[in-house]
């Protein structure tokens, strides 16, 4: 019996057919080494789609790539990439300490929006507590800078106040922040953040943050992180036997 041909690509997956051929064909020129494996990050939450799935699902296996994760969000990228985790203990002497040291805030600021989210991170487990998605308040936004820095300011205090509550769980302060995206080195972001962040409900170690934050690229910080994420899975799959070794 002749093999059925693969159905025809729909107009969506051959637009991202396109633009992932792109980014194969320039990444692999870079590192000099071919592509195997593909994670697409998300700047928000979604919901799952079948549409969205098989359209990433066409377009990746058409070039032969083996599909991760499609709902990756950007902000737990950059937290893989930066390392942004506390101690992994299934049995801490006390819960409430154990877990105060695993949340953090992640803010990504671009040209287009800004967005901030409270996460928390438990033994490898990201989970987002609050989203603020604001595409009005983005960098290259029109609105002048003082209205636009009181916006961001009252964005950023809105999703800062506590009580952090999730679940069964209550987190007593935010011990961490994570920057991604190309305008984290604006000076209205800076200022904010100076202000909001000094809060005595905050418990952010400064200095070790900004240590921490000098290792990364923030603008490549959620690719960092997706790249990271594939090595890993690569790796759990060669080990498990579902691939040859490279």
């Amino acid at each position: 019996m002749w093999p059925t041909q693969p159905p025809p690509l729909t107009p969506q997956a051959q637009a991202l057919l396109w633009m992932l051929n792109a980014l194969k064909a320039a990444t692999e020129a870079y590192i000099e080494q071919p592509i195997q494996y593909i994670i697409i990050t998300n700047p928000l939450p979604l919901k799952s789609s079948p549409i969205y799935h098989s359209t990433i699902h066409s377009a990746s296996s058409t070039l032969g790539l083996r599909l991760g994760s499609t709902h990756f969000l950007n902000a737990q990228a950059a937290a893989e990439a930066y390392e942004t985790k506390g101690t992994c203990d299934l049995l801490p002497d006390s819960y409430d300490d154990y877990t105060s040291d695993h949340l953090f805030i992640a803010i990504n600021y671009n040209r287009a929006a800004f967005s901030a989210f409270i996460m928390v991170e438990d033994c490898d487990v990201y989970e987002e507590l609050r989203t603020v998605h604001d595409t009005t308040l983005g960098s290259g936004s029109d609105i002048p800078r003082a209205e636009r820095h009181d916006a961001i300011k009252a964005a950023l205090g809105d999703i800062v106040k506590p009580p952090y509550v999730h679940g069964t769980s209550t987190y007593k302060a935010i011990r961490d922040i994570v920057l991604l995206g190309e305008s984290t080195n604006n000076e209205v972001l800076h200022a904010v953040l100076e202000e909001v962040l000094s809060r005595p409900f905050i418990n952010l170690n400064i200095g070790a943050s900004k240590e921490r934050l000098k290792m990364v690229n923030p603008l490549f910080a959620a690719s960092r992180g997706a790249a990271k994420a594939c090595l890993n899975c690569k790796f759990a799959k060669n080990h498990n036997g579902m691939y040859g070794s490279t």
